[in-house]
């Protein structure tokens, strides 16, 4: 039984052809863009989102709210907006299911307050700067702080926040950290030349093919220093935030005034995912990660005859391993159907 959430948006008339996104007057933070744009009420979630229609949020817009504006409706060609539009459930009869449901990022703003607590604007999480890096972000690429539009001159990228700390947070490692911050990194030096990055780090893990490689040409290639040492604390200093942490190969203490500070923050299971487990009766770790059947001999399968894992929701992966891991399922899921399909023929 499949749950369809309301969108106030009929698809099978919508067009996708955006003209009532062009149209709403009312603006809010956009959910896409990480908090660092600004949305309309009826919006797409993304550029390649599919299907490329838009939803309207029922928060924000002023007809669901308010009983007055509908624009959009007025907009429409195809008289497409529903704003009467009920939540509806059906049901599909499947005979396999992969689980991918992703991850989120953890909660540093309301648990991690030595990092400003989300109240220094100029402090953001990796995937926040990867939309100011993007062409199609909220900046067009320019990195400028949030707080003022001027362009960011020293940065500072923090890893590990949140992971690697039993005591407080997250026992293990994010994985990933390491080589999209040193990605972040250069993608940086290419917009500003003469721009300065500091990098805390505990250890670089750069396991896969290729990944010492791209460190080390970071390092010699973009002067990208690197500060074996966890970043203390932070706070706000007039136009600068003060980065105080120490480098333990030195054995001194460090202090950095910087224009924009960017967290490295641990990747955790995605919201819902435990209520997920519980629907399908699979089992989850004590870091809410679904487990396998076997990690070695079965690691795509649940112990659930027809449902396979792919991706994050298993275990922190990064995009290539992903990849390979949903191809795997894909063909796991494909053999069973086979089979499945051929004892139905046999006993006809």
């Amino acid at each position: 039984s499949l749950r369809q959430k309301v969108t106030y948006v009929d698809w099978n008339k919508c067009t996708g052809c955006g003209t009532c996104i062009q149209k709403c007057p009312s603006k809010g933070i956009a959910l896409f863009e990480r908090d660092a744009g600004r949305m309309t009420a009826i919006y797409t979630l993304s550029p390649q989102a599919v299907p490329n229609k838009p939803v309207i949020d029922p928060d924000r817009c002023r007809y669901l709210t308010r009983g007055k504006c509908g624009v959009c409706a007025k907009a429409c060609p195809v008289d497409a907006i529903d704003y009467k539009q009920q939540e509806s459930f059906f049901e599909v009869q499947v005979g396999a299911i992969i689980v991918a449901t992703g991850f989120d990022i953890y909660d540093w703003k309301n648990k991690m307050p030595e990092y400003g607590g989300g109240k220094v604007p100029d402090v953001i999480d990796g995937l926040t700067f990867e939309r100011y890096l993007s062409a199609s972000g909220p900046t067009a690429g320019e990195i400028v702080r949030p707080s003022d539009g001027k362009l960011v001159k020293d940065i500072v990228f923090i890893q590990c926040v949140g992971s690697r700390n039993p005591e407080f947070h997250k026992a293990y490692c994010s994985r990933v950290c390491c080589m999209y911050t040193a990605k972040h990194a250069r993608l940086y030096k290419h917009k500003v030349h003469d721009g300065q990055v500091y990098i805390f780090y505990i250890d670089i893990r750069s396991t896969g093919k290729g990944y010492e490689q791209f460190i080390q040409q970071s390092v010699s290639e973009e002067e990208i220093l690197y500060i074996r040492g966890r970043a203390a604390k932070l706070y706000r200093d007039g136009e600068k935030i003060i980065v105080h942490g120490a480098d333990t190969l030195t054995g001194k203490n460090i202090e950095i005034a910087a224009d924009m500070v960017v967290l490295a923050a641990a990747m955790v299971p995605n919201e819902g995912a435990q209520e997920l487990a519980d629907i399908l009766d699979i089992k989850c770790n004590n870091d809410g990660f679904f487990v396998e059947d076997n990690y070695k001999l079965s690691p795509i399968e649940t112990g659930q005859q027809g449902i396979y894992l792919a991706g994050c929701c298993q275990g922190i992966k990064d995009i290539a391993d992903s990849s390979a891991q949903g191809s795997a399922a894909a063909s796991k899921a494909q053999v069973f159907l086979s089979s499945v399909r051929r004892q139905n023929q046999e006993a006809v």
